[in-house]
């Protein structure tokens, strides 16, 4: 939760709107074929099971772009191809999630019920998407209710916590959760934090971050 916050809370909607398509393509189709890739050749060279070799395949298809996008910002890249390079990764990461939790029940049952799989799957989406921008909305609300830069920094906090919490309680997806609360709190709530609140905010998520790095 602590990566995802950081990254999310970062992200200019404005830029994530105007490029969505290719963000979700490379999300969403872009991580199955890297799945589906992967798969296949653990498959023909290991010897591994389909439903294990996709499974791990599942666990590379999460992209980490850490130091791509240190090196972003140390050549300084054109700003558009940062945009890209994060906002596809903060949705690979649920997605590759999604996927992977949704083969391994096909593994331990031994059998893909489609109807029953696909609508899971849009059940741990869409819940935990809505989950994290309600949570992120009404943690944005009371941001704007104080200028105590301590009490921002608390509910930003809550946001990043509550927000998977309360999505892995409803069975969701608590990365997906987590994103869309760092992204709601960096669209509503980010105008209404204090001078102060704002440097500490991004000070304290930094080090945490690095910390979990």
């Amino acid at each position: 939760p602590i990566l995802l916050f950081e990254a999310a809370i970062s992200v200019d909607v404005g830029r994530l709107r105007r490029d969505l398509v290719p963000v979700v393509s490379l999300a969403g189709p872009g991580m199955l074929l890297s799945l589906g890739v992967a798969g296949l050749l653990l498959h023909v060279g290991l010897r591994l099971p389909v439903g294990l070799a996709l499974l791990l395949g599942a666990m590379l298809a999460a992209t980490d772009t850490i130091a791509v996008i240190a090196s972003f910002r140390r050549v300084r890249a054109p700003q558009r191809l940062a945009t890209l390079v994060e906002s596809e990764s903060l949705l690979n990461d649920g997605t590759a999630l999604v996927a992977f939790t949704t083969l391994l029940a096909v593994v331990l049952e031994g059998r893909f019920d489609p109807s029953r799989g696909l609508l899971a799957l849009a059940w741990v989406t869409l819940a935990g998407l809505a989950v994290g921008a309600v949570v992120g909305f009404l943690g944005s609300t009371l941001m704007h209710r104080t200028e105590d830069h301590l009490m921002e920094i608390m509910l930003t906090v809550i946001v990043t916590f509550g927000s998977a919490l309360a999505a892995e309680a409803l069975h969701a997806s608590a990365v997906l959760a987590v994103v869309a609360g760092g992204i709601a709190v960096g669209h509503w709530g980010w105008p209404g934090i204090s001078a102060t609140g704002k440097v500490a905010i991004r000070s304290v998520w930094e080090v945490a971050a690095f910390g979990v790095n």
